[in-house]
This record gives C-alpha cells, sequence and structure tokens, in this order.
C-alpha cells in the first residue's frame, strides 16, 4: 500500500462504557474526525456511531449486527484510532481486532496504565489535543509511515503486538 494515497481511517470510541441505558457523550467523534481531516486530506474515515446514533434503545440483536457493520468497517481500514476516555469493552475488541488484522492502532486515553491499552496500540496519546498536535505536526502520517515499513519487513503479515513496545505522548 502506497501511504501517499487514499488510506482507510476507522475511529473507533467508546459508546456506553459502563452506563446501563445511557450513551457516552459522542461529540469526540467530530472533533477527531475533524482533526484527521485536516492533516490527511486523502483519507476516508468511517465513524460509526456517527451513523448509528440510536444504540441506547436497540434491541440486543440490533446491537449485535451493529457492532458486525463496525467489525466490517474496521477490517477494511490502513488505520484504527479509538478514544478511551474509560473502560470500553466495545473500544477494546475492536483495538485488539484491529492488532491482530495488522492494522495501525492509535489509542486516546487517560488509562495509561491499561495493559490492554499498552499491548495493542502503537501509540498512546492521553488526550485528543495532543493527538491534534501530533496531526498538525506531521507526527501522525510519518509514525503510520513508518509502521507500514516496519510490517513490509516482517515475515508473518498478520502479527499480534503482545510484548512490543509502544509509544506513549502525554
Amino acid at each position: 500500500m502506497n501511504t501517499q494515497t487514499e488510506i482507510k481511517i476507522f475511529v473507533s470510541g467508546i459508546v456506553h462504557g459502563s452506563r446501563e441505558n445511557e450513551v457516552y457523550p459522542q461529540c469526540y467523534r467530530k472533533r477527531i474526525v475533524d482533526v484527521i481531516e485536516k492533516s490527511w486530506q486523502n483519507a476516508i474515515i468511517s465513524c460509526p456511531s456517527i451513523v448509528h446514533s440510536k444504540s441506547s434503545t436497540e434491541t440486543l440483536t440490533e446491537t449485535v449486527k451493529a457492532f458486525e457493520q463496525q467489525l466490517s468497517l474496521l477490517k477494511k481500514s490502513d488505520i484504527v484510532v479509538a478514544y478511551i476516555p474509560e473502560a470500553s469493552m466495545g473500544a477494546a475488541i475492536e483495538i485488539y481486532n484491529a492488532s491482530l488484522r495488522g492494522k495501525y492502532v492509535v489509542t486516546i486515553t487517560p488509562l495509561q496504565t491499561s495493559r490492554i491499552i499498552k499491548i495493542f496500540s502503537h501509540d498512546i496519546y492521553d488526550s485528543v489535543d495532543s493527538f491534534e498536535q501530533a496531526c498538525e505536526i506531521g507526527k501522525f502520517k510519518k509514525d503510520f509511515s513508518r509502521f507500514i515499513i516496519e510490517k513490509s519487513r516482517r515475515t508473518t503479515s498478520v502479527a499480534p503486538r503482545i510484548n512490543v513496545p509502544y509509544k506513549k505522548h502525554l
């Protein structure tokens, strides 16, 4: 894949977290999409919860279908940017799936001690602001390009990130 051509980016993130029948405020999605669009004009961005916004009232069957659709979009992506301000099983499943599929995973989270986040993320930012700064100076694109080069040198095409050092950006 040529990093100068169109890049597919999947925006993952908390929807419910620990809330039973309440949705976590989704305004972060638009901000992350705007940040990516400013710095990566050729990106095709999938942000499922912008499209799928009735998750607090849907049936379990509808939830399964929506999650499967999200995973289908994730499979087609090159990059996953996950926003996890608090524990989110859905986002954790998505970053795990992305890692196993050899995707470049960027996680925006204050949960700096989470082992799952450390294991399955290539880059970790503590806030949307720090992610935005990385995008503005071209660091996001540069790190992705480095990932593509390293990935092409591996003998296997899909490798979990277990025990691989991650980069933490505070």
